[in-house]
């Protein structure tokens, strides 16, 4: 165990992600470190009473190797240091040097690619239809003219043959439809809606309600979200097109390991602004950078803001070269703070201390890519509407064809009460025409048989008494009423 111990320290130069080592030269020449790293060290100090005795890196280590972090890792080889204090990459070659704590955070590595267009005129203006794909505005319009048709029909608003009329009610259709669709509900209901307008209605309604929805959610991302791209957004596009990769020396053995295949398209510089300066010079088409050190360089100057994070290439575990004799206990002592959080808590408090706030956006982020709802995300919507604006048709159907049965009734009936008034008005015509041609047949028979010689009169006066009597005894019958006073005329 390390507790109480004096440990020898040593810190290379300021780490390129600018917050996890800086250093600051003091007044009397001396140096004072800082950042996320050395905060870590010196809380693992504090707590196991460790005293930090800070060294140099030694002129052997300098002289054998051009960058600090490699001489001290040749330090701690050489046993001239107990710990190298900063985020330090292990690349092969300091592997076989010396041995590593634990490592307590990873830097992440993306391709660096130039932007390409943002949004075109003809774009921006169809930046509202964003929202739904156009299959669903074409299946959404189709139902707005649907329920706004079947609404008009069953209102009773029909359309003439004439094509000024047949236009007039297509100008109606879209008005209805797209007022009735813009405010979320039927905007011209009926004041005492039948049963069929009212499934139209409310179907309707329930579309317009989730769907509105849907369109103000997904609209208010598609007005904010960053709507450029990159000329290279995966690894594979890279390598297809033969372009060179710029990179830090320290990530060419860790990339080269896990993607041989561009190993002859890498060059190697010594800080990040080297790599992204050899992309504006042509020397590179893109880069691989970690996300901490390109944000960095970002915040301090908007040069490259012309340049953004794609696709992720490969994280790299980040350690500390230490003696064999501290490696246990001081990874012990890292891990505990890196699972409490305490690290990631130095790691934000360094930020904000040391690295100001891009200048611009620096990452295409995937999850700022807007789902475009489609007819199957909108399924549910659509078939409420269809399924209840086609009951409210079929309804409105049977109501009027059962109005036209009863209507009909009403007609026979009428019918027949005419036709029996006519039938008694022709009865009494027939008979009165009966009665008279009866009663002038009789007179003329009376008539001939008196103007005959050898007629008895008084015997022909007789018989006609005798009929009369008769006659007069059926008096409750109209009609014979009608002939015996004709008979009597005739007497």
């Amino acid at each position: 165990m390390f507790y109480g111990k004096t440990l020898r320290v040593t810190y290379p130069h300021d780490s390129l992600d600018g917050y996890n080592l800086v250093s600051s030269s003091n007044v009397d020449g001396s140096t004072t470190y800082s950042g996320a790293t050395d905060d870590l060290v010196k809380a693992i100090a504090s707590e196991y009473n460790i005293a930090l005795e800070v060294q140099e890196i030694t002129e052997k280590s300098t002289s054998g190797f051009m960058h600090s972090y490699t001489a001290c890792v040749n330090d701690v080889l050489l046993n001239e240091t107990d710990l190298c204090i900063g985020p330090f990459i292990g690349s092969a070659q300091r592997l076989s040097m010396a041995t590593f704590t634990t490592s307590f955070f990873d830097t992440r590595l993306f391709i660096i690619s130039y932007r390409e267009g943002g949004l075109t005129f003809v774009d921006e203006l169809l930046t509202p239809l964003v929202p739904f794909t156009y299959e669903a505005w074409g299946i959404i319009i189709v139902l707005v003219c649907f329920m706004s048709s079947s609404l008009m029909f069953v209102q009773g608003r029909k359309v003439k043959r004439r094509p000024r009329s047949v236009l007039h009610w297509i100008g109606d259709n879209l008005f209805v439809g797209g007022k009735s669709f813009s405010g979320g509900g039927v905007s011209d209901e009926s004041d005492e809606p039948s049963r069929a307008e009212k499934f139209i209605v409310f179907g309707f309604n329930v579309f317009g309600l989730i769907v509105l929805t849907a369109y103000t959610a997904s609209s208010a991302a598609a007005l904010v979200v960053d709507s450029s791209s990159a000329e290279y957004l995966t690894l594979k596009s890279v390598i297809d097109n033969d372009s060179k990769i710029c990179t830090i020396w320290a990530y060419e053995d860790p990339l080269v390991g896990s993607h041989p295949e561009i190993g002859s398209l890498l060059t190697s510089k010594e800080t990040v602004a080297d790599s992204l300066d050899a992309m504006d010079s042509g020397e590179c088409q893109v880069a691989i950078l970690g996300a901490d050190y390109f944000e960095e360089n970002l915040g301090s100057s908007s040069t490259h803001c012309d340049k953004t994070m794609t696709e992720f290439v490969l994280s790299i575990p980040i350690a500390m070269p230490v003696s064999a004799e501290y490696m246990h206990p001081f990874s012990y002592a890292i891990r505990k703070y890196v699972i409490d959080g305490t690290y990631a808590d130095f790691q934000e408090e360094s930020k904000e201390t040391y690295v100001g706030d891009p200048m611009c956006s620096y990452y295409l982020d995937e999850d700022d890519d807007i789902t475009r709802l489609g007819y199957t995300e909108l399924l549910c919507p659509f078939l409420i509407t269809f399924i209840c604006t086609s009951i409210g048709l079929v309804l409105f159907f049977v109501d009027s064809s059962k109005a036209r049965k009863l209507q009909s009734k009403h007609i026979d009936v009428n019918e027949l009460e005419m036709k029996e008034t006519v039938s008694v008005e022709n009865e009494d015509t027939c008979h009165a025409v009966s009665t008279n041609t009866v009663s002038l047949q009789t007179m003329e028979i009376i008539k001939a048989l008196k103007a005959k010689d050898d007629t008895d009169t008084a015997k022909v006066d007789e018989a006609v008494n005798y009929m009369l009597q008769l006659l007069l005894k059926s008096s409750e019958n109209p009609y014979l009423g009608k002939v015996t006073m004709k008979l009597k005329e005739g007497e």
